[in-house]
């Protein structure tokens, strides 16, 4: 009698542990920030819900955009529900995360700051299946293999890259008149807009003859990075006088070691114009950056996704205007 007691006992607190461990499986974006769902029931039950799919947290840029649409819109002409990654090493993981997440709060429609050109095209062509609008900011995805994927074109707010980083470049190297060698630090491969501001600076730098490209080498949009890829390659070459950069995060992470080691006359040249980056080029320490305004990408994607939920048409690219700062 004490044995089958004993595995009744034994059964029981079985279950009792099992349903525990279903239900705190069911937690969802575990590894993501989901914010501003609404908490208030009934305040926002009138409005459309647009959800925010955006880089990593510490992406200045992306937060800038966050903060413009939330203040702006949140609670007044839509609801916003804000997710983000964590991490940039596992940025596109969460950001497809975030997308099935949205899909299943069926929100009306996403922004999406896209963190790779292929990989979340699965993701978004399944929202696209629910009736779910979308805008892309910043960077394009592959568009012949969305549509070999049946993912309509996606409309996208950004600026012209390749011609803005030529236009940034030829102006900060056009006096160079002798011979000095330059290095390029890239964004991600997989980001399009990486690849349209290096090959916008590399046009640029080769049509001047007085300047060798070294290297150029991904640094991931992190100030870091920046770094360690600047030290690595100065230790290499010691007639480096141009670093461009395909943010500001990056371009200050190079100027950051350049400061340590009073390396003077070199020539930085960001993309972004964050404010650590506009005080530098204010200070004389880096050549010039590049505006292309985060609140305005922020409010124009809204605006133009608002076109979409109400129907209309609109075209396949919304272009920001782009300014090159330089020390005033």
């Amino acid at each position: 009698m004490k044995k089958v007691l004993l595995l009744i006992l034994v059964l029981s607190i079985s279950f009792i542990y099992v349903g525990c461990s279903k239900d705190s499986g069911e937690e969802k974006n575990s590894n993501s920030v989901v914010e501003n769902e609404s908490k208030e029931s009934g305040s926002k039950e009138n409005l459309k819900r647009i959800g925010l799919v955006l880089k990593q947290k510490g992406d200045v840029f992306n937060q800038v955009i966050k903060n413009t649409i939330v203040e702006k819109f949140d609670g007044k002409e839509y609801e916003i529900v804000v997710t983000e990654a964590n991490e940039l090493d596992t940025l596109v993981e969460e950001q497809i995360e975030n997308i099935d997440y949205l899909v299943s709060q069926g929100v009306d429609g996403m922004i999406i700051t896209p963190g790779h050109n292929t990989d979340l095209i699965p993701s978004l062509k399944k929202a696209q299946d629910k009736g779910i609008k979308m805008i892309l900011v910043d960077s394009q995805i592959d568009v012949e293999k969305a549509k070999s994927e049946g993912l309509e074109t996606l409309p996208l707010v950004t600026v012209d890259n390749y011609n803005t980083a030529y236009k940034s470049v030829k102006k900060a190297i056009e006096e160079i008149d002798i011979e000095v060698e330059a290095l390029i630090i890239t964004g991600p491969a997989e980001a399009l807009n990486a690849q349209q501001r290096r090959d916008g600076a590399k046009k640029a730098i080769e049509e001047n003859e007085k300047i060798k490209i070294v290297t150029e080498e991904d640094g991931s949009w992190e100030l870091e990075k920046g770094y360690k890829i600047t030290k690595e390659q100065f230790e290499k070459n010691s007639n480096i006088k141009v670093v461009v950069a395909a943010n500001d995060q990056m371009a200050l992470g190079a100027l950051q070691y350049i400061k340590e080691k009073n390396i003077a006359d070199v020539k930085i040249i960001g993309f972004d114009a964050i404010e650590n980056a506009v005080e530098a080029v204010n200070n004389g320490e880096m050549t010039l950056t590049v505006e292309q305004d985060a609140e305005t990408y922020g409010i124009k994607a809204v605006e133009e996704l608002g076109k979409i939920l109400n129907g209309d048409d609109i075209g396949e690219e919304i272009l920001v205007e782009a300014t090159i700062i330089t020390k005033e």
